[in-house]
This record gives structure tokens, sequence and C-alpha cells, in this order.
């Protein structure tokens, strides 16, 4: 793990190819299989956490959402678990992020309802 800087924002890198910038963070991880997935995303945090800890900054672990995203959802069993200390973090299955609404199986519907939803309200 190393601190650092780049083009005036401060980062932290957890893992090769992670770079987590201040404010509002994503981490994204593939592969086949979910709990390896999961132990690696948990190590990123744990490590995330004591960065966090280190720089006085508060993780809200309710503002925090776990998502798998996969076109075979439906043959995909949920069976890992996403914790910021000693926090377990939800699994959703939608999210937006920065605008945009992500879903589980990876299909637009949600995020053209809501938008929808909000062009009617104007």
């Amino acid at each position: 793990m190393s601190v650092g800087q780049s083009g005036g924002q401060n980062f932290l890198r957890v893992t090769e190819g992670d770079f987590l910038f201040a404010d509002d963070t994503s981490i994204f991880k593939s592969g086949k299989d979910n709990q390896l997935s999961a132990n690696i995303i948990n190590s990123d945090l744990n490590k995330i956490s004591l960065w966090a800890r280190n720089w006085k900054i508060t993780i809200n672990p309710t503002k925090t959402v776990a998502m798998l995203l996969s076109k075979r959802l439906l043959l995909i069993c949920w069976n890992f678990q996403i914790k910021i200390g000693n926090e377990f973090i939800g699994l959703s299955d939608h999210h937006k992020h920065l605008g945009v609404w992500l879903t589980s199986n990876m299909n637009w519907k949600k995020h053209i309802e809501e938008v929808s939803k909000k062009a009617r309200q104007r």
C-alpha cells in the first residue's frame, strides 16, 4: 500500500490497478470466483480503513453498498460478505454512481425510469 499525489489529487494505492480518490470512491473487482473477489475487496477495505484512521477520516458504512454485476445473475449465488472494520456492507441490486443508475443485471431499465421520473417532475 502506498499513498501519493497525482495531478494534484491525493490517492491511496491499495492493490495493483486500484487508485482510490477522496470523497466518492469505488472499488471494482472482476473474476469468476465471488468469494475470492470478496476476499480481495475486504483486504482493500481493511487497508483503506487503516489509511482513513491515520488521516482522521471517517468512513460511513451506511453510505456504502456492495453490488454484484452480472448478466448471469440468476445463476450466481450471493455467497459473500463485504465489511468495513466490523460492520457489514449491505448488498444492493442497484446504485446511483456519478449520475448513472447501475443495476446488478447490467440493463438500463432503472436508469431510464429514474431519468424519466425526474423529467416528469420538471
